[in-house]
């Protein structure tokens, strides 16, 4: 029987994988000397950190005639998902491998996302296609041709620390950043001229904002339970 290390084999590059908040899975091509092995005779793999966006990877020990192992990586991206009137959101990471990511929405029209059933606490009241990643998001970035921030956008996004609004803007829903806890200022643009219910609501660390001068509407407890220091 002749051996062969499977260390120093050839895997085919694995392109980008977009997220889909399940495990992706794509599968190695491996070979030795050109010669193409097969999985499950020649060697098996298991994935580890194949659900969230970043680097995965793809453990491989050979099997067999096959010795050793290696791995291989790669990553998996956000993809920008179509929702509202034609809006596309995306993920892109800070720095490789921090973990943090800054949501980038872009689009022209409102942001609308679906009811649930039964809102409760555990049960968001809107779904919200950037929430299972929303913990890791430190930043968002709202495109120019945006025309509201819809209910519930930013409600509960722990890590968020700053926004950048469009000039477009005319809107913001009922909870739109609520218990938003890092979220220290904002500036609302010139153009928006109402301000939903409770949406800045136990946003804690909200120290500053600026309302703009069109602003007709400011709903019910819309700073309620904040830090704010200065409103201008």
């Amino acid at each position: 029987i002749r051996y062969v290390i499977i260390s120093f084999a050839e895997v085919e590059e694995i392109p980008d994988q977009y997220y889909t908040g399940s495990e992706i899975c794509p599968a190695p091509v491996v070979r030795v000397n050109g010669v193409l092995l097969e999985a499950g005779r020649d060697y098996t793999y298991v994935y580890r950190d194949n659900i969230k966006i970043g680097k995965a990877s793809i453990d491989i020990t050979g099997d067999g005639n096959y010795l050793g192992g290696l791995t291989v990586h790669f990553s998996i991206v956000g993809e920008g998902n179509v929702f509202g009137e034609g809006l596309t959101w995306d993920l892109e990471e800070t720095q490789e491998g921090s973990g943090e990511y800054i949501l980038v929405i872009r689009g022209n029209g409102r942001m609308e996302f679906p009811r649930t059933e039964e809102p409760d606490e555990e049960t968001p009241g809107y779904r919200i296609p950037w929430e299972t990643q929303k913990a890791q998001i430190v930043s968002a970035e709202v495109g120019e041709g945006v025309t509201n921030v819809g209910n519930w956008a930013f409600r509960k996004m722990p890590s968020l620390r700053t926004v950048s609004l469009p000039s477009t803007l005319t809107r913001i829903e009922d909870e739109a950043f609520a218990f938003s806890d890092s979220l220290s200022d904002i500036v609302i643009p010139d153009e928006v001229t109402y301000v939903g219910s409770s949406a800045f609501a136990c946003c804690s660390s909200l120290k500053s904002v600026q309302l703009p001068e069109k602003l007709q509407t400011l709903e019910s407890r819309v700073f309620f339970n904040t830090g704010l220091e200065s409103l201008a």
